[in-house]
């Protein structure tokens, strides 16, 4: 739930990151015409479009957002779902047509991929990926008539653990202090608006012939939403690279092509039937079509680019043994597309894009670990981005005697592993957890016995368990078992092999012999 902290940081943040961009825009000359850029005339002599604007329903959309002006914001926890609201305005309505929400239709683009088209102004969207999103949606009344795009940005944040260590073991009986910090590695979520994105989930390339030879072909896909609607490619040089992370035997059996959202698509290497080299180290044994026989190999990185240096196309190097890896980080050893970026000018930036990578020769196997497709950043619009700091944590779980700083006091009175939850609470209002065990380890045995009442001159063997790693006395000794002809309290403490320790202690009383009465003999 939302405090009234938890809104206004997040309406300070929004504020701070948004810088107001008038996208789409019209002249105050084409306001008094009554014309919509937007809208669309297929007809010389078709009814005029009259003025219609989409705007956002804050008082009803859920959760809390926070409005700039130039962007809705809406921040959301992982897997939870935005209900989306908004209305019309017509200030031309019933000039030549009736014009109202339940007459319109409305499409929705939800940034993640995923689109919709309803009859009503409102929209329900769950998104399980934390990072940000641009959604947009427009109104297109019964005249064909279509609003400017309303958009709002999605701030979908996740738990922020990332590492969780066991509590240090503690013997019962003693009062700790946790933190969550001491072993719960967390880190805010953050996001950053980024012309890159990256597959990154190793799936199985088997040989192609083999394994499923009516259709030989392996496709990922990454989904791109940072850009304006309907910003496409206009140059070769806004694809910067294409890099897989891969390996596999025999390049001769590759096809590489990428596909981008409209369906236009470009060779990065051709299938020619020839060349032997490996990409990256191959696994071995290397056959068949279960990856459970075909253990994973060492994955090198292939680019290709027109932009860095290159030393060729694949295919001209596919007579070598192994083909060299792609120095990334000083953006080395790219390889040349056997056809040209050019053949992407037209494609939508946003939207989903995929590689497909096809095997056309019998026997070899192969894994592809990661690729990523870089577009240029000068392409983004707007940068962005959110921070989801953390505002309180806590924990939950036996023998907690007190709550301090986000964290407990405990006192373990037994032995045993004892879960205890701890919870994190975001600026978002998420609250996430993690479980994590703590061994509380038992104490020794130690019973001297009752207290013992003995008469001068009688000695007393105190003996405490055997089989521990230390013994101390409080006469000085070390040994298990001590002798005593004094009386006193005698006490041991036992430490062991857990590095635990317990103490017990017996009073000796120790009686004077009776004073010997003389008989006398007549």
């Amino acid at each position: 739930m939302y405090t009234k902290r938890h809104i206004f940081n997040s309406f300070l943040l929004l504020f701070l990151l948004s810088i107001r961009v008038n996208i789409f825009s019209q002249t105050a000359e084409d306001k008094e015409k009554g014309v919509n850029q937007w809208s669309t005339f297929t007809e010389e002599n078709r009814t005029p479009c009259q003025i219609l604007e989409a705007a956002w329903d804050t008082l009803n959309i859920t959760p809390l957002q926070a409005d700039t002006g130039s962007f809705l914001y809406i921040p959301l926890c992982l897997g939870d779902s935005v209900h989306f609201i908004l209305y019309g305005i017509y200030p031309q309505n019933g000039q030549y047509y009736t014009q109202h929400d339940t007459l319109n239709i409305y499409t929705w683009d939800f940034g993640d991929g995923t689109q919709l088209t309803t009859q009503t102004p409102q929209a329900w969207h769950r998104y399980d990926s934390a990072r940000g999103y641009e959604m947009n949606v427009y109104m297109t009344d019964t005249n064909n008539c279509i609003s400017r795009p309303l958009i709002a940005r999605i701030l979908v944040t996740q738990n922020p653990v990332s590492a969780v260590n066991p509590i240090p073991q503690i013997c019962v009986g003693d009062t700790t202090a946790i933190q969550p910090s001491s072993f719960v590695n967390f880190v805010p979520y953050s996001y950053s608006q980024i012309s890159s994105q990256k597959f990154d989930s190793t799936m199985f390339i088997p040989d192609g012939p083999n394994c499923n030879p009516a259709h030989p072909c392996y496709n990922t896909d990454v989904i791109f939403t940072s850009f304006l609607p309907n910003q496409i490619i206009t140059s070769a040089s806004d694809i910067l690279s294409v890099c897989v992370f891969m390996e596999h035997s025999y390049v001769g059996d590759l096809n590489f092509v990428i596909r981008c959202p409209n369906g236009q698509t470009d060779t990065l290497k051709k299938y020619i039937h020839w060349g032997g080299a490996d990409m990256g180290i191959p696994g071995t044994p290397d056959s068949g079509c279960d990856p459970r026989n075909n253990p994973q190999g060492t994955p090198w990185n292939y680019c290709w680019s027109e932009i860095y240096p290159n030393i060729g196309t694949i295919n001209a190097n596919a007579g070598q043994a192994r083909l060299d890896s792609t120095d990334r980080t000083n953006q080395l050893k790219y390889y040349l597309p056997d056809n040209n970026f050019s053949h992407l000018i037209g494609c939508p930036l946003n939207g989903i894009w995929s590689i497909e990578i096809c095997d056309y020769w019998a026997v070899d196997n192969g894994y592809i670990f990661e690729w990523t497709l870089n577009l240029s950043p000068n392409l983004l619009p707007q940068a962005w981005g959110y921070v989801a700091n953390i505002d309180s944590t806590w924990i939950d779980g036996p023998f907690i005697i007190s709550h301090s700083n986000g964290g407990a006091i405990i006192a373990p009175q037994n032995s045993g592993i004892y879960n205890y939850i701890v919870y994190f609470r975001d600026e978002f209002g998420c609250t996430w957890d993690t479980t994590v065990s703590l061994n509380v380890l038992p104490l020794p045995e130690v019973n001297l016995g009752p207290d013992q009442s003995v008469c001068q001159g009688t000695s007393v063997v105190l003996s405490a368990p055997p089989g521990n790693a230390s013994y101390l006395w409080n006469t000085g000794q070390t040994t298990p078992t001590i002798t005593v002809t004094q009386g006193g309290t005698y006490t041991v403490t036992v430490t062991a092999f857990n590095s635990c320790q317990n103490a017990d202690s017996i009073q000796i009383i120790v009686h004077p012999l009776p004073v010997p009465k003389l008989i006398h003999h007549r």
